[in-house]
């Protein structure tokens, strides 16, 4: 599967600022779905290219760093983070010829943690003309004022990024897009039941999941999560690729857990 794909350094500027992202491609063919990943508070985020290797051959992955991480430069705020990964993912829609406006092109956003509740945030400000179809939640927290009244000393944990509140969960239930939400087994920064709940108000069709083996820094890179993520992809791609609905379904959730332990990489963030 290593060579499947390839990865490029990429730049998109806004406001002035150089955001610095990496993409991977497949090596032989043009990319049918496209993931777009965002990291935790201090995640570096060229890993993703991993990703793009568990989901196969047809897949492309971007991901970009926040402002002042991994090169980029500015400052984090959640106005700043949000605009940014709309103009990243606009930056997308012409790399790859507009084809997100191509009912068989489907687009999913995955995020991790804060990462998580900024792709919801994203999510409910894209036009009506971009195909997002699934959503991927990793470790997502209802926002961070939520998490502040559990974990008094948590803003201090979160600088820069507290200044904002983030507070995906009052908008999760115009979501649409199918989503994937997972948890880790021992997690001390975001608990589960806030994660669990953000999963159930999202509107769409969500699938809610516990890695067993994990914690906070090790779910995203487990074995368990990244298949979690590449079968829920593959079957939910493919039932969209059949049958796209005209109205969305109604809202409904399952909680699994999985049985396959975490492995030994880990992410160096909160």
């Amino acid at each position: 599967k290593t060579g499947q794909h390839r990865t490029q350094h990429v730049e998109v500027v806004r406001d002035g600022e150089i955001l610095c992202g990496w993409l991977t491609k497949p090596r032989d063919r043009e990319a049918t779905n496209v993931a777009f990943y965002m990291g935790g508070r201090n995640e570096d985020v060229r890993w993703a290219e991993d990703i793009a290797t568990w989901l196969g051959p047809d897949w492309a992955v971007c991901t970009f760093a926040y402002r002042g991480r991994n090169g980029s430069s500015g400052v984090p705020t959640e106005r700043a983070c949000i605009e940014d990964a709309l103009e990243q993912l606009a930056w997308l829609s012409e790399v790859f010829g507009d084809k997100y406006n191509d009912p068989k092109t489907n687009v999913t956003i995955i995020g991790r943690s804060i990462g998580a509740s900024l792709a919801v945030l994203v999510a409910n400000e894209l036009p009506s003309s971009f195909a997002l179809e699934n959503l991927v939640l990793i470790s997502p927290p209802l926002g961070l004022s939520a998490l502040a009244q559990r974990v008094p000393l948590l803003p201090t944990l979160l600088l820069p990024l507290i200044n904002t509140r983030l507070d995906c969960y009052k908008v999760a239930g115009r979501m649409k897009a199918n989503a994937l939400v997972l948890m880790a087994e021992h997690d001390n920064r975001v608990p589960r039941g806030h994660s669990a709940a953000l999963g159930a108000l999202l509107g769409g069709r969500t699938t809610i999941k516990t890695i067993d083996g994990t914690d906070h820094k090790t779910l995203p890179r487990s074995t368990g999560a990244l298949q979690a993520v590449a079968e829920f992809l593959a079957t939910d791609v493919e039932s969209v690729k059949t049958t796209r609905p005209t109205q969305s379904p109604a809202p409904q959730y399952k909680v699994e857990r999985s049985g396959m332990p975490g492995d030994r990489h880990a992410t160096q963030d909160e």
